[in-house]
């Protein structure tokens, strides 16, 4: 009895400490909301991308992105490097429930919600687990910058608790076909934002039982790594980085070359990840958390021969992979691949620690949590910094362009458009008979496609037929 009355005492104790913080929480996120103002905007190059190419598919009703390296986009729909499903996504949303600049924003918060969500009404773990587990996603430091920004990486946090929901239910309740099936189709959805997902079939393979379970769950993992190259080569505008040019490579014949580039690439990236100079330590903490996270998990599949625990580490392992060998482990791109991997490990944290290193973790991400606070302030800082007023007039000037071009135009702009100015939200994306109207960035070097205007600063010295020129851009024809 005693027994039963000291583990009911300990559970209202355990209860009482993670409302107390996760009310703290709230009180910051709270704080930083009320930050936001009309004048909050996009204000760097990506954010640009994903918002304005969504403007575009509500403005225009098609996936063809206004906004594109090479003027072409992807082989199927035109879309921007990032794929179609971003626009296709939020755009939807902007039809349903109305467009304006924050959309991006609420989505971020909304779409976590949805994820705690579907952890609270998880029957076979604890509500004191529930609490917990909602403490760690919302603490940890990815999310607190990320969430106000207007890149696209809080989708991925959704994804990645939905999969450890899947995952979790799938090797507790005895290879659910159902749960096996929804987490088939939802990697392959989640590969229409971000191919890395269709990676994640990989965790399936520990369901097999027998040689032929274990082909069948090799084979689809082998469909997903197909259906991944499949889709950055139909849906994805090509870019220049290091994957293309490993392909490029291996095109040419140069079978040598390239394994020597990626073993090279392996090694660089080794050092930058653990051995990088001049970073803060949030960025640190990230990195190594997440790390730590796969080595845990790793040994624990090693130790205990669990098939969950190896579903878990062979996840995380491939994604430690990729990224050394075909990716770039510096300037936070590895940060936003991995991230997703923090998220998918959490209820799987919460159910193996014990109290003490439950609270042990908290305690640390509390204080990563305050110190990443001085970034989110700064985050919301630079996009309420656009002059909404000015902005609006220069959209008035920029809109003579839709006056003079005709039809599907496509203009080149002859300059590169810098993060935190009104260029690129100013540009006009239809006609005046409503026609889109598309530009091309050079954001990448890229071979650029055919183009029949060019956009200029005042003053510039273009031999070509001007069509405007004002204060703020000359417009040419090309010849």
């Amino acid at each position: 009895m005693n027994i039963l009355i000291s583990n009911r005492y300990r559970g209202y104790v355990d209860i009482t400490l993670g409302l107390i913080v996760l009310y703290g929480i709230l009180y910051h996120y709270t704080a930083l909301i009320t930050l936001i103002t009309d004048s909050y905007y996009p204000v760097k190059s990506d954010e640009f991308l994903y918002f304005i190419n969504t403007e575009s598919y509500i403005l225009n009703d098609t996936l063809r992105a206004a906004l594109t390296f090479t003027g072409n986009g992807s082989p199927v729909f035109g879309t921007d490097s990032h794929g179609f499903g971003y626009p296709l996504m939020h755009g939807f949303i902007g039809e349903v429930f109305g467009w304006g600049h924050l959309n991006f924003i609420y989505f971020n918060f909304i779409i976590v919600l949805v994820a705690i969500f579907f952890i609270a009404i998880m029957r076979s773990i604890s509500l004191n687990q529930k609490l917990w587990i909602t403490c760690i996603i919302l603490l940890f430091p990815f999310f607190p910058i990320f969430s106000f920004t207007y890149m696209q990486e809080i989708i991925h946090v959704f994804i990645g608790i939905l999969m450890s929901i899947l995952l979790y239910n799938i090797y507790k309740k005895n290879d659910n076909i159902i749960y096996i099936s929804i987490f088939i189709g939802i990697t392959i959805a989640a590969g229409f934002f971000r191919l890395l997902w269709l990676f994640w079939l990989i965790g399936l393979i520990p369901l097999a039982k027998t040689k032929p379970e274990f082909v069948k769950y090799g084979l689809i993992f082998v469909f997903g790594v197909i259906l991944s190259f499949v889709f950055v080569k139909l849906f994805a505008e090509p870019v220049s980085n290091y994957f293309t040019s490993v392909i490029n490579l291996l095109t040419k014949g140069e079978i040598i070359e390239a394994i020597s580039s990626v073993v090279n690439h392996f090694f660089k990236n080794l050092r930058l990840y653990f051995f990088e100079d001049d970073v803060t330590i949030i960025y640190t903490s990230i990195k190594y958390i997440n790390f730590g996270l796969v080595a845990y998990f790793s040994f624990d599949a090693i130790k205990d021969r669990n098939r969950l625990s190896m579903a878990i580490a062979l996840i995380g392992i491939i994604n430690f992979l990729l990224l050394f060998f075909l990716y770039d482990a510096f300037a936070w791109r590895e940060i936003r691949t991995l991230s997703p991997l923090f998220y998918f490990h959490v209820i799987f944290i919460v159910l193996k620690l014990n109290n003490i290193g439950k609270y042990v973790l908290v305690t640390g991400l509390c204080c990563l949590f305050f110190l990443t606070l001085k970034t989110s302030n700064r985050v919301i800082s630079e996009r309420n910094s656009v002059d909404v007023q000015n902005l609006n007039k220069q959209k008035k000037i920029y809109s003579e362009i839709a006056e003079k071009v005709p039809d599907n135009s496509t203009i080149l702009l002859a300059y590169l458009p810098q993060d935190f100015s009104l260029d690129l939200l100013s540009l006009p994306l239809r006609n005046t008979n409503n026609s889109p109207i598309r530009y091309i960035v050079q954001y990448q070097k890229v071979k650029i496609g055919k183009y029949d205007y060019i956009l200029s600063r005042p003053g510039a010295n273009v031999p070509n037929k001007k069509v405007i020129e004002n204060n703020l851009y000359a417009l040419f024809e090309k010849k």
